[in-house]
């Protein structure tokens, strides 16, 4: 049921109504005319085509004659309709069959069943395939046979439902096609993986043939026991079986190569894998054997060599001592200390090696030994005689024996001689001690200062300190010789003695030579004290004299008070020192008379003279660190506060414009609340210095000068930096507008490629009915009317690029690029519009055709209804008034003539006498002109018998008009 309020579902329902009962195309849409403002000549166009519809019913009807003929011909074609779905469903079901039986990949898993399968896909190609290829053409001729008799007979054109189009049964096939490809792809590749396992298994045979007889020929040549008699022949065994082991080794990337064959054949599905896995495994097998003999046959080896080698070294080392006990037999105990001495330590090097001798002895012993114990029951067949064995053990360990003994007794020997050597030497090195230090305890003493007296009396003091030593070491030299007299040892008696009483006389001579020369540097020791006090106090004071009056008052403040805090330590140090000073006055007063040299008397005055001189610097000096104290911290104050405005200054050269509009609105508020922060805090920080350096100045102080030029150059910093803020303000407000600028025409270049993308996405109706052409012109026209304000908007964009290119030159370059950006898409897209007119090629002249004669058909329309008018005047008022409108209209008609004349001119131009098959949009041109034509005619004709009507109705309503008035007067 209809509903008022429905608009769409009503317009749809007319549309759908009107071209099933009455064959009028559906040329709008309901979007097209629910909306306020329709387009007038589309209206107009749909709205002609009901009125000649229903001119073309007052024609006349069908005659009666035809409808048998008519209901026949419609069975005709409904009987074609079914054979033609039965047809299709028969294809369509044969199809999807086949495309389910080629999509199947269960092939044969051998070369003969593979060959068989292939051979059936070719006899599908070859027989099943093209009599169902020349049936579905069949099918297109039938469908195209049937709708040629539908039109021929006015009946609705049949379109086949969904899934039973021609384009459904083309698509049907296509699958086919592709299955059948993919058939055949699969085919081949399966024959020739076939193949290729029948290849590899033929030559996994034949190379495992070859293993087994290279295996079974090699153990052969293992087995041989031939291992030599002595090094030599052992060592050459031992290579040549190195050699063959690395033959066989080598060949172990072949034994395994067959393996991977064999792997890879059952990866594959090989169907005779169990004969190859049974053949690998033997090979596998020969192998294992093979490399079991070789480990064996080393092992042989290498025992037997380690036996020979033992035995080897057995008879080395028993030569080797044979060499060591001839020089034990020597009968040189040494002439001297030094000779005894080494040769004791070669006789401890000798003892060394017989030591490391036993070690290496029980290490061939028992080597020697294993190879007799730990045989095992494949090598007791090559085991050596156990009593060879044990004769090479007795004659290492008896000659390891003899080496001993005689070791022991040399070295008793070279004790001996060591003894009576070290006593004479002893001797000699103690008279040459007491000699020497003789001569330095009898020579002059010039002693002149303190220095002299401390270097006597160390020297003194190390050498009654080496005389406890020496002391000692005299006691037991002479206590070895009394008991070597006392011995038998050797002929050295008549040395000893002698040499033991002069020991005895020359050290008594010495202790009192001593004992005289302590006396002498005690008497020195209290003079020069005093002297080396007094010359340290006057050293004191001139050093603390150049502390205090110097001229360094410190870098910075921090540096100055440090300065100060070490002054206050200095002066207290000075206070304290008046007690050195009383201490020195009285051990002067204590002095002997006669070492009150002149010289020495000078020494108390000069003293006082400079402890007085030190405290008046010191004073001084305390008044200078406080100005320059007060000025560091003024300097101080000065920099931190010049350092805060080169912050500040540094942040606001740092705040960047931005690439858009809202980051130059933020630079513009952060620019703001800086300035009201920087007066609120850098105002106060400028007046405190100024106060300062006002301070310093009224006290006068020294560097006055340079403390004004500071507060000057503080001052002129803040008032650069105001004025910084305000110019990047300024450049902030200018760069809002500009980010602006460049917003806008960014919105402009998507706006463009925005139009470009619909003007792209409205392609695809040429070719098509007039519905498809209708629509995409009205798409055009939409869209021709927003290129016109985009025309506009890109005119004004660059007439503003141009004034803001000559407000900011530094930018000029970037405008010009986003301007050129901009007429670039703008170009392009007006480009893209003219190709798309070009491409609509003839379609869009034909629908610009026929959208002429639709709205001349309207007009005409509309002339004849008011040329073929009945309505008669009833005064003559109103028949002069019907005859102006009359005229009017001829006078509208014959304006409309030259467009009849362009009508009918470009449509035999554009319209071929025979519209092509199918080509809806061309019969409806030629059907629209040739009625047209008609219409024209019809309408001269109407004008013609209207005003020929109105001339008479005048004249009667003037005669009539006439004779009232008669009767009236």
């Amino acid at each position: 049921m209809l509903k008022k309020e429905d608009h769409k579902p009503n317009l749809n329902n007319a549309f759908v109504v009107a071209e099933r009962d009455l064959g009028l195309f559906q040329l709008l849409d309901p979007e097209d005319v629910d909306v306020d403002f329709p387009d007038e000549k589309s209206i107009m166009t749909y709205v002609a085509t009901y009125y000649h519809y229903f001119s073309k019913m007052k024609s006349g009807g069908i005659g009666g004659r035809r409808i048998a003929k008519v209901m026949g011909q419609v069975m005709d074609n409904e009987q074609l309709r079914l054979d033609y779905e039965a047809f299709v469903s028969d294809l369509l079901e044969w199809i999807e069959t086949k495309i389910v039986e080629l999509e199947d990949r269960s092939f044969p898993n051998s070369l003969v069943g593979m060959q068989s399968a292939v051979t059936s896909f070719n006899q599908y190609r070859t027989q099943l395939k093209p009599p169902k290829f020349v049936e579905m053409g069949n099918l297109e001729v039938m469908l195209f046979d049937l709708q040629t008799k539908l039109r021929a007979n006015n009946q609705q054109v049949y379109v086949p439902r969904e899934g039973r189009m021609v384009s459904d049964i083309t698509k049907a096939w296509d699958r086919l096609e592709g299955a059948e490809h993919q058939r055949e792809l699969s085919l081949r590749e399966e024959l020739m993986r076939q193949q290729k396992l029948e290849q590899l298994a033929a030559k996994f045979d034949r190379k495992a043939s070859m293993r087994e007889t290279w295996l079974t020929e090699n153990q052969r040549l293992v087995s041989t026991d031939t291992l030599g008699d002595d090094v030599a022949a052992v060592e050459a065994s031992i290579k040549k079986h190195e050699a063959i082991e690395t033959d066989i080794k080598a060949y172990e990337e072949r034994v395994m190569a067959l393996t991977e064959f064999a792997i890879e054949l059952s990866e594959e599905g090989y169907h005779d894998i169990a004969r190859i896995s049974r053949q690998n495994e033997s090979v596998t097998e020969l192998w294992h054997q093979l490399l079991a003999l070789l480990t064996s046959k080393r092992r042989r080896l290498e025992a037997s060599m380690g036996l020979r080698k033992v035995f080897q070294e057995m008879l080395d080392l028993i030569d080797y001592m044979d060499e060591m006990k001839i020089g034990l037999l020597s009968d040189d105990y040494g002439k001297h200390l030094a000779g005894v001495e080494d040769l004791l330590q070669k006789h401890s090097l000798v003892e060394a090696d017989v030591a490391a001798l036993a070690d290496r002895v029980a290490t061939l012993s028992a080597s020697a030994q294993k190879h007799a114990d730990d045989v095992s029951e494949e090598e007791e067949s090559y085991r050596v005689d156990p009593g060879l064995i044990a004769e090479r053990q007795e004659e290492l360990n008896s000659s390891y024996g003899e080496l001993q003994e005689f070791s022991s007794v040399r070295r008793s020997r070279l004790e001996d001689s060591l003894g009576v050597q070290q006593f004479c030497c002893d001797a000699d090195e103690e008279e040459a001690w007491l000699k020497e230090q003789q001569q330095i305890l009898d020579q002059d003493d010039h002693i002149r200062d303190m220095t002299g007296v401390q270097h006597m009396e160390r020297k003194q003091q190390g050498l009654e300190a080496e005389m406890i030593g020496h002391e000692r070491r005299v006691e037991s030299i002479v206590e070895s010789g009394n008991g070597m007299l006392l011995s038998d040892l050797f002929t050295a008696s008549t040395i000893i003695k002698p040499r033991v009483a002069s020991l005895d006389k020359n050290w008594a001579n010495f202790r009192q030579s001593a004992a005289t020369k302590r006396q002498r540097i005690e008497q020195y020791q209290f003079l020069y004290q005093y002297i080396a006090d007094a010359e340290e106090t006057v050293d004191w004071l001139s050093m603390m004299e150049q502390v205090v009056g110097s001229s360094e008052y410190g870098r910075d403040e921090y540096s100055t008070q440090a300065l100060m805090k070490k002054h206050e330590t200095i002066e207290e140090e000075l206070l304290n020192y008046e007690k050195v000073i009383s201490a020195l006055q009285l051990q002067f007063a204590q002095l002997a008379p006669e070492d009150k040299s002149e010289s020495v008397s000078r020494m108390e005055p000069r003293i006082a003279e400079l402890y007085t001189g030190l405290l008046d610097t010191s004073a001084r000096r305390r008044g200078e660190l406080k100005g320059a104290w007060e000025r560091h911290k003024f300097w101080r104050e000065s920099e931190l506060v010049e350092s805060w405005i080169a912050d500040k200054r540094a942040m606001v050269l740092s705040l960047e414009t931005g690439e858009d509009v809202v980051e130059a609105e933020r630079l513009r508020g952060r620019l703001s609340a800086l300035e009201v922060e920087v007066r609120a805090g850098g105002e106060g920080q400028v007046e405190r210095i100024d106060g300062m350096a006002r301070k310093l100045l009224e006290g006068g102080h020294r560097d006055g000068e340079e403390i004004e030029t500071r507060r000057d150059h503080i001052k002129e910093r803040w008032i650069e930096f105001l004025e910084l803020l305000q110019r990047r303000k300024a450049e902030a407000a200018a760069a809002s507008g500009l980010q602006e600028f460049y917003h806008t025409v960014d919105e402009t270049i998507k706006w463009i490629n925005e139009k470009a993308v619909l003007l792209e996405n409205s392609r695809g109706a040429e070719g098509k009915d007039l519905d498809a052409v209708l629509k995409e012109q009205r798409q055009l026209q939409a869209i021709e009317r927003d290129l016109l304000a985009l025309a506009d908007k890109v005119g004004t964009l660059n007439a503003d690029a141009k004034s803001l290119s000559g407000e900011h030159p530094e930018s000029a370059d970037g405008i010009g690029r986003r301007m050129d950006e901009l007429n670039r898409v703008w170009k392009d897209l007006s480009d893209q519009m003219t190709n798309r007119r070009a491409q609509l090629g003839e379609s869009g002249n034909l629908q610009v055709y026929l959208q002429d004669i639709v709205a001349f058909q309207a007009w005409l329309s509309d002339a004849y209804i008011r040329a073929s008018s009945n309505e008669l005047p009833s005064s003559v008022s109103q028949s002069e008034e019907k005859l102006k409108q009359h005229k009017e209209l001829n006078a509208e008609m014959n304006a409309y003539t030259p467009t009849y004349q362009n009508i009918t001119s470009s449509g035999k131009r554009i319209i071929p006498d025979a519209p092509a098959e199918g080509d809806d949009l061309q019969a409806e041109a030629k059907r629209r002109l040739v009625a047209v034509e008609s219409d024209w005619a019809m309408l001269w004709d109407a004008w013609e018998g209207r005003q020929e009507l109105l001339i008479a109705s005048l004249a009667y309503q003037s005669f009539k008009r006439d004779r009232e008035d008669r009767k009236s007067g």
